[in-house]
């Protein structure tokens, strides 16, 4: 008689951590959800803008944000909402020691936040004026660990809405 061998069950084999690439596709999309009309893929509320840059010229005073959505009802007040992405905990740390790095996001959008896969970002590490968003590790779904406040934002230069639009073609 001989011993036939079983796999395992597939639930009981541990997930393996998707790649830094794919987390970041996975939590990009999961921003997109969140400011789409989820029955057509678009939404006429919100523009979204993936890699902004605050102008449309190179130089040492560039910045950048990951994500960044603009309200475009006149009745919500054009609210912009900025994301940060971390897929590792390397790249959240980086982020962590230059402050100065979000500035920029944080002087044009009503809130900041951080979405992160899980285990990137301790709650008490989130500076003070922002907010954590952790995704489950299927990366289907978000919630919200710390809220981010809403400030008072400065009206946006011409040059940052040449870079919004620049964006959009």
């Amino acid at each position: 008689m001989t011993s036939r061998r079983t796999k395992p069950a597939a639930s009981a084999l541990p997930l393996e951590r998707p790649s830094d690439a794919l987390v970041t596709l996975g939590l990009r999309r999961l921003i997109a959800q969140k400011h789409s009309d989820t029955s057509k893929g678009v939404s006429p509320e919100w523009a979204l803008f993936f890699e902004l840059r605050s102008g449309t010229g190179h130089g040492p005073r560039t910045a950048y944000v990951d994500a960044l959505a603009l309200n475009l009802w006149p009745s919500k007040q054009h609210w912009r909402v900025a994301y940060e992405l971390k897929a590792s905990r390397a790249d959240f740390l980086r982020e962590l020691a230059k402050p100065e790095k979000r500035s920029w996001a944080m002087e044009i959008a009503h809130e900041f936040w951080y979405v992160c896969y899980p285990g990137v970002a301790k709650p008490e590490e989130i500076p003070q004026g922002c907010g954590l968003m952790v995704a489950d590790e299927s990366l289907s779904k978000l919630k919200k660990t710390v809220q981010a406040p809403q400030r008072q934002v400065r009206e946006l230069t011409m040059t940052e809405v040449a870079a919004f639009a620049r964006k959009s073609q």
